[in-house]
């Protein structure tokens, strides 16, 4: 199989971001939102603040929202609703992990990395909880995964493609969610000064 050209591509820095504080109203604006700058950054400073835990929630709303990643195909619909399906299986990995059907977690909110100083201790999180993505019906995450679910799981061709699936799955929902997100963080930089607004949308510059 040949090789993608990607794979020895040379990485191009993109520009920075400069931002500008009075443009043409009707030109793309700087933060390259793809907006004119009327309906973007125009007396952006002067916009209610945006607090990060609202930030943080409506990040958690977009990804609660999930879909089926099953291949569909004539005659098989999904069924209503999304399943918390669990990128580990609950009663294999996570049950021979847990400790009185709980595991601990690394995965924390804001408000934790803030009153914590950005050091805040792992969390005890229920095995039903953990592990966790919407990304299946709950049909399909029952019939796709059945093999897989049970505390002893042989390790052959199949299971091992289910595993390797599911983990797949969990990959691309999560670059998903992170792409339908952008546009919530664009409005971190709300109420800001022109410096803070440029530090925002291009913090590694």
């Amino acid at each position: 199989m040949a090789q993608h050209p990607s794979l020895d591509a040379q990485f191009e820095e993109p520009d920075p971001i400069r931002a500008v504080a009075e443009m043409n109203p009707y030109v793309p604006c700087w933060c390259r939102s793809g907006k004119k700058y009327k309906f973007c950054h125009y007396k952006r400073e002067r916009q209610p603040l945006i607090k990060i835990y609202e930030v943080e929630e409506e990040m958690r709303r977009e990804f609660n929202r999930g879909y089926c990643s099953y291949p569909k195909s004539a005659g098989d619909e999904c069924s209503p609703g999304i399943s918390n399906a669990h990128t580990v299986q609950r009663r294999g990995g996570l049950g021979a992990i847990g400790e009185a059907g709980y595991v601990l977690s690394v995965k924390q909110s804001m408000k934790a990395m803030i009153e914590h100083e950005g050091k805040p201790p792992p969390k005890r999180i229920g095995l039903g909880r953990a592990s966790v993505f919407p990304g299946f019906c709950n049909k399909h995450d029952k019939v796709a995964f059945q093999l897989i679910e049970g505390a002893n799981v042989a390790f052959e061709k199949t299971t091992a493609l289910l595993f390797a699936y599911r983990a797949i799955a969990y990959e691309r929902f999560a670059k998903h969610w992170q792409l339908k997100t952008i546009a919530i963080q664009r409005e971190m930089d709300r109420g800001q000064p022109l410096s803070k607004q440029e530090v925002i949308r291009f913090p590694a510059d």
